[in-house]
């Protein structure tokens, strides 16, 4: 008896202690590297307090918010989340406790699996995904138990939480019903999907009002490229190192090996499994994926393995191993970021020198506002190192839209004095060149600024024969005062043609408008000759765009296959295969 209490007793603190170790850890992370792109973007949700946003459900943003009512540097920003993740776990212990009460297993098993520790401190969706998916297998477990009210409640919640986080909870969640088909016939399966129901109308009534952006993206419009077969096995290989990397193939073995023995861990077995083969299907439909799109099946993994270990004690040592050989990684870069050396490491690009470089552009913008072109990532951090949520950034005819399509900040600049960025060295012919530790600007001011981004048109008729493009556009204007463009009222505009090639868009066809007038809400026709090269004749894309002054083209374009003679034309700048997500 006492042999066992004393184990017991000894386990807990070890827990306990690894516990704040990785607390600590997250901590010194936080505080040391900047923010990652994304984070910022986040952090400009968070800004404009909202049920909903174009890209991703509104979660991180009231996380960063809250934790800026604390600090408002990088570790207020990713104060709640380290929060979340040290919670994520004791709740993850709770559960193992079932298997094993060995700690130091425990920790092996988490610092063995390197896809964990950055989404634990580092402010994206991911992060409250990783809690709540977690949270939800732990409620889970307890209705199965007693589907009581309480628990019917509870569950609920962290379903509807979970699918705050990002959408990727749905994918859980079906694997989960798929598991356990029978719940389909009980009451309190369907009154915990019309309490989530509940909890989630606020969310649904904003994509009502916006006309679903973030579904639309999130299944439509994002992370859409051609098919090789070299995606399939950057897959597998990325998940075999984001799993491990050490143990990344046993930890998948063994979860796809074990045996369940009731409804939760089938729930976790299906879900486990289903999540990784689903995303692995996804590469072959849309072409593309990201590592970190399997965290939401981390707890799974963990569960089952931990099962799969204590059955097969084996296994245990090679786990210390590789727990221990990863904390020392970790131990190391710690100590590494205390050193000069810290920026040279390339791996950590993205979370150095952001504050530098938009302390550079503020040298060059001054007070004037500022405008970024297809620039969303640098927008955003050098909205938050100038903690200037007005920030704007155009997106044009070559690029995706995002949340500074929402906001619409531009149309509030008419007339204003603006700096206008952009990387294109060949946009201004009178362009400052501004290079910063990570970048090589062009910036231009002008004291009255004109933005005709919300201009369209459409090709009325057209056709490809001969060696010639030829095409009636109709441009419809939108605005409430006459629009004068062409070179004779000194607004230079042209109708181009766009490729993609070498990283870049480049003009292969360009026809100047020399003198156009249209009246209030009116519209006007323009005949357009272009020759068909040689070039051309080969491309599955050419975009066609409208280019209005000295700004990037505008959002309306078409696409055009060159080969089969179609016109497909977008307004909503569905380029993200070209853009980045």
């Amino acid at each position: 008896m006492k042999t066992e209490f004393r184990r017991k007793t000894k386990d807990t603190s070890i827990f306990l202690a690894g516990l704040v170790i990785f607390t600590g850890i997250n901590i010194l992370l936080a505080t040391r590297l900047e923010l990652h792109f994304d984070e910022a973007y986040y952090w400009l949700f968070s800004q404009y307090p909202s049920f909903g946003y174009f890209d991703h459900p509104p979660l991180i943003a009231w996380l960063i918010l809250a934790g800026q009512f604390f600090l408002k540097n990088e570790i207020g920003i990713r104060l709640l989340v380290i929060t979340l993740s040290s919670f994520s776990m004791i709740i993850l212990w709770k559960m193992i406790k079932r298997y094993s009460t060995d700690a130091l297993l425990f920790w092996s098993l988490i610092y063995s699996v390197v896809l964990i520790l950055p989404y634990c401190f580092i402010a994206t969706p991911d992060a409250p995904l990783l809690f709540f998916s977690i949270l939800f297998f732990f409620l889970y477990s307890r209705y199965l138990q007693k589907s009581n009210l309480q628990s019917i409640i509870l569950l609920a919640f962290a379903i509807a939480l979970m699918i705050y986080s990002k959408y990727h909870a749905f994918l859980l969640l079906g694997f989960v019903v798929i598991s356990n088909i029978k719940q389909l016939k009980k009451f309190s399966f369907w009154w915990v999907a019309i309490f989530t129901i509940l909890y989630l109308l606020p969310h649904f009534f904003w994509q009502i009002d916006n006309d679903f952006p973030t579904i639309r993206f999130q299944l439509i419009d994002g992370h859409n490229k051609e098919f090789h077969f070299s995606v399939i096995l950057k897959y597998i290989f990325s998940e075999l190192a984001v799993t491990g990397p050490f143990l990344g193939w046993f930890y998948l073995f063994a979860m796809t090996s074990v045996k369940t023995d009731n409804d939760w861990e089938k729930g976790l077995k299906f879900s486990g499994i289903g999540i990784f083969a689903f995303f692995l299907i996804s590469t072959i439909i849309k072409g593309d994926f990201e590592a970190h799109w399997t965290l939401v099946a981390i707890a799974p993994m963990i569960i089952l393995s931990t099962k799969y270990i204590i059955q097969n004690p084996k296994w245990k040592k090679w786990v210390y191993i590789a727990g221990a050989t990863n904390f020392v990684i970790v131990l190391a870069l710690l100590v590494v970021l205390q050193t000069p050396f810290s920026h040279k490491l390339s791996f950590l690009n993205r979370l150095s020198g952001n504050q530098t470089e938009a302390e550079i552009i503020k040298n060059f913008t001054g007070n004037s506002q500022v405008i970024f072109q297809d620039e969303w990532k640098k927008a955003s951090l050098y909205g938050f190192y100038n903690q200037d949520k007005n920030v704007v950034n155009l997106n044009s005819g070559l690029y995706r839209r995002n949340q500074y399509d929402i906001l619409g900040h531009d149309e509030m600049l008419e007339g204003e004095n603006v700096a206008i960025l952009t990387t294109d060295s060949l946009q201004f012919k009178d362009g400052t060149r501004i290079v910063t530790n990570k970048s090589v600007w062009y910036g231009k001011k002008t004291d009255n600024f004109r933005c005709y981004y919300n201009l369209n048109f459409n090709l009325i008729k057209h056709d490809i024969s001969n060696n010639r493009f030829t095409a009636t556009a109709r441009i419809i204007n939108p605005y409430d005062d006459t629009l004068r463009i062409g070179e004779n009222f000194k607004l230079t505009s042209s109708f181009r043609l766009y490729a993609r090639g070498g990283g870049k868009w480049n003009v292969l066809g360009e026809l100047p408008i020399n003198n156009l007038k249209i009246s209030p809400h009116g519209e006007a026709d323009i005949d357009l000759d272009f020759p068909v090269t040689n070039e051309m004749k080969n491309l599955k894309e050419l975009f066609f765009t409208l280019k209005v002054g000295e700004l990037l083209p505008i959002p309306a374009h078409y696409e055009i296959n060159m080969r089969k003679g179609t016109f497909k034309k977008f307004n909503d700048k569905q380029l993200s295969k070209y853009s980045g997500i």
